[in-house]
């Protein structure tokens, strides 16, 4: 009975993973438009500051934050289970739920870096929000629609469904990533390549 329930730990966190995501993008979108929304920012760029070098150092601080963060609200969640269940985990066990955690943080770092690409394309705090929020919680939907015939549906909704937050947090968190976990270095990669692609936008952006 002990070691059932907590088993059922990674299925437990799912349920706060779309608001964990939520509450990450908030914190990089509001984060990085700060000192764009108050005009700050010219100050640091009147100085000689090279607005790359600003662009991703505040990108770096957010998606360290935002995974340190992550991880400590796991592993008192880990704390807290063991309390109520009683049950002793393995130290193989304790390695799988660190694997998994840093499975699904990679996650949210890569959503962070959506969120801090469409900043510097929109550079409007509601509009961004909006969009992630439409897209994290629309991708779910999809794949609920689509998840026992993802082989035969057409590219673009394959495109959708893989490189949402969602496919990999609602598989991760029921235990399955036979399939899945190939697909994260592709999304994880081309999240990043975004932030990058960011750092290009940022050079030629005009600073208002």
């Amino acid at each position: 009975m002990k070691y059932q329930r907590f088993k059922l730990l990674p299925a437990h966190l799912l349920h706060i993973q779309p608001f964990s995501g939520l509450l990450a993008f908030l914190f990089a979108t509001i984060f990085f438009t700060k000192e764009y929304n108050t005009g700050t920012i010219k100050l640091s760029v009147a100085y000689g500051t090279k607005r790359t070098i600003l662009y991703y150092t505040k990108a770096i601080t957010i998606l360290v934050v935002s995974l340190i963060t992550y991880l400590i609200f796991v592993a008192t969640f880990f704390v807290i289970e063991i309390i109520q269940s009683g049950y002793i985990p393995t130290a193989s066990e304790v390695i799988n739920l660190l694997g998994w955690a840093l499975a699904c943080g990679t996650v949210l770092l890569a959503l962070e870096s959506i969120s801090i690409f469409l900043c510097v394309v929109i550079q409007n705090t509601g509009i961004v929000t909006g969009i992630c929020c439409l897209y994290v919680f629309s991708g779910a939907s999809v794949y609920l629609m689509l998840w026992s015939d993802m082989e035969t549906v057409s590219i673009p909704l394959k495109f959708f469904v893989y490189g949402n937050p969602m496919y990999y947090w609602m598989n991760f968190s029921s235990c399955r990533t036979m399939g899945i976990i190939e697909h994260l270095p592709f999304y994880f990669i081309g999240c990043i390549s975004l932030l990058i692609v960011g750092g290009l936008i940022m050079i030629r952006k005009e600073i208002k």
